[in-house]
């Protein structure tokens, strides 16, 4: 517990510590900012100028503690810092390239970033696949129906689903100010208490240690996003950008494998999903009507501010219910450990 105590300590101040420095720093070299939506809500054109890739604020004290702690590099461990830095740097292209062209719509080709993520994801699926025991590595669990479904070579292209699906839901998320960054905490704080409180038998079977470097890499990263949270809370000084948001994404789905917990994934981030499929919904209606929209804009949040909703209001609807689907989460868990 000293240890877990300690990588979230080191998390939170490296990320609150070089907080401001670095956003000196990206005003040196983002003069304009991060690009604003011409067609997004108005108010969010007073936030022209504010500068993005904060989410290397989350990845930074992440890289750093790989060279006082290189156990966090051992097992299933590496697959997981494969998929969470190799996401960040596809995000920091990706950033970079907007902001070079002064466009939110200038980054990387929607082709050149599922490539990408693609190949990634595979790189860390494999490395994580090998550490899993044996009798696992291709199951699915079912919640309620306490039923392990063996996929097979099906699992592979299941895999590569839950991860580059996540990242892009968290993606999809990050669009008002702290918006993302506290659902992330609330399931990566879910992951965090199935290891160390219920402790399911239904969970992956890894030794001791693996268990142990795993906590400690969550609760660095919850320290690290809670740092950079102070800087983004509304109205943000600091936005997370691609860098953070396909990061973490990507990482909430490597863990749920990991951890062979992929469908209380999709409860416990219920909010990622509910953004996520009112974009598909919006994208299908407009092409079956002829131009005609279900939402006023999508993601759903930019709905709720065309209704008249402040931001601030819209922030706090969003996190409850992340809060609330990762109890409910936390709850069919421990009915399935019972079962």
């Amino acid at each position: 517990m000293n240890a877990v105590l300690t990588f979230f300590m080191c998390g939170f101040l490296v990320s609150l510590c070089a907080g401001y420095p670095y956003i000196r720093l990206l005003k040196r070299i983002q003069s304009s900012g991060q690009p604003i939506r011409t067609d997004g809500p108005k108010q969010h054109l007073s936030k022209s100028g504010t500068s993005t890739m904060g989410g290397v604020l989350i990845v930074l004290p992440v890289i750093l503690s790989l060279f006082v702690a290189p156990s966090l590099w051992s097992g299933a461990n590496l697959g997981v810092l494969l998929i969470f830095i190799g996401y960040a740097a596809i995000g920091a292209v990706d950033d970079l390239k907007k902001v070079m062209k002064r466009n939110a719509y200038g980054g990387m080709t929607p082709r050149q970033k599922l490539i990408s993520q693609i190949a990634i994801a595979c790189v860390g699926w494999m490395v994580v696949h090998f550490n899993l025991p044996e009798a696992q590595q291709f199951t699915v669990y079912l919640p309620l129906m306490d039923v392990h479904l063996n996929l097979w070579y099906a699992y592979i292209p299941f895999a590569l689903f839950v991860i580059i699906g996540a990242s892009n839901a968290v993606n999809l998320t990050d669009g008002l100010d702290g918006l993302v960054t506290v659902p992330v905490v609330i399931t990566l704080s879910f992951f965090l208490l199935l290891m160390l409180w219920i402790q399911p038998s239904f969970m992956v079977k890894l030794s001791p240690d693996q268990m142990s470097n795993l906590a400690n890499l969550i609760v660095l990263i919850i320290g690290s996003c809670l740092g950079f949270l102070y800087f983004n809370l509304f109205p943000a000084k600091l936005f997370m950008g691609d860098v953070g948001s396909l990061a973490l994404g990507g990482l909430l789905g490597i863990l749920s494998i990991v951890l062979k917990v992929e469908i209380f994934l999709a409860i416990a981030g219920l909010i990622f999903v509910i953004e996520t499929v009112s974009v598909m919904i919006q994208v299908v209606y407009f092409k079956r009507t002829g131009g005609k929209r279900f939402f006023k804009m999508a993601p759903i949040h930019h709905h709720f501010e065309h209704l008249g909703w402040p931001e601030i209001r819209v922030v706090k609807l969003f996190w409850s219910i992340a809060a609330l689907s990762a109890y409910v989460a936390l709850g069919i868990a421990a009915l399935g450990n019972r079962l």
